[in-house]
């Protein structure tokens, strides 16, 4: 049996509905105790903060926890101890993140950290479908040509191999603090949801 491969894409864009934002406190003090007791204090203000925004408690998670000296100079005196406290939350209301973080900021004050944004579609089989059958359109009309152009024809599928990109997509940036001092504007934007096939047809 004669075959033909064909690599193909089919791509949808859509409107993400749900944001990840990384939210986290950080303190400095002078002893390891006082610092792991501010920074409970204030990641305690975080979480109740977030949850008074309206975000569900089951969609704050603690992503990170570190404790590490702050040294003076070069000559490694340990002068106090910082600790950062960090939580990932899922807002799913959309329009809602601004206010999330403007909230987290007001009440947590010049502690405050950010680490990021990303957005995502909650529910996306539907566009997921709509990709994967323009991805197998393209392939029809890819073998097609080539097996005009070998002088035979497109037979039956023999094998498909699918791989799909959410087009889940993080902003850049690392852990920093953040004063804000008006509305912060959060634009989500559209998306890609891509689904890339491998298509094998019989040549006949």
């Amino acid at each position: 049996m004669r075959t033909i491969t064909v690599a193909a894409r089919g791509a949808v864009s859509t409107r993400p509905d749900t944001a990840t934002v990384s939210l986290g406190v950080a303190v400095l003090a002078k002893t390891a105790g006082d610092a792991l007791r501010l920074a409970a204090e204030r990641a305690a203000t975080l979480i109740e903060t977030v949850k008074s925004a309206g975000v569900a408690d089951d969609d704050i998670q603690t992503s990170g926890l570190s404790l590490y000296p702050q040294y003076a100079d070069q000559n490694r005196k340990v002068i106090g101890y910082n600790v950062s406290n960090n939580v990932t939350v899922r807002v799913r209301q959309i329009d809602n993140v601004g206010a999330v973080v403007d909230a987290a900021a007001r009440d947590v004050g010049d502690e405050i950290t950010i680490g990021g944004i990303a957005f995502s579609i909650e529910d996306d089989e539907a566009a997921v479908e709509q990709a994967r059958a323009a991805a197998m359109a393209d392939a029809r009309h890819r073998a097609d040509q080539y097996s005009a152009a070998a002088g035979g024809t497109t037979g039956p599928i023999v094998a498909i191999d699918e791989t799909v990109d959410r087009g889940f997509q993080p902003l850049p940036g690392g852990p920093r603090k953040m004063a804000l001092a008006a509305a912060t504007p959060i634009q989500a934007g559209t998306q890609d949801v891509v689904v890339n096939v491998s298509v094998t047809f019989e040549l006949t």
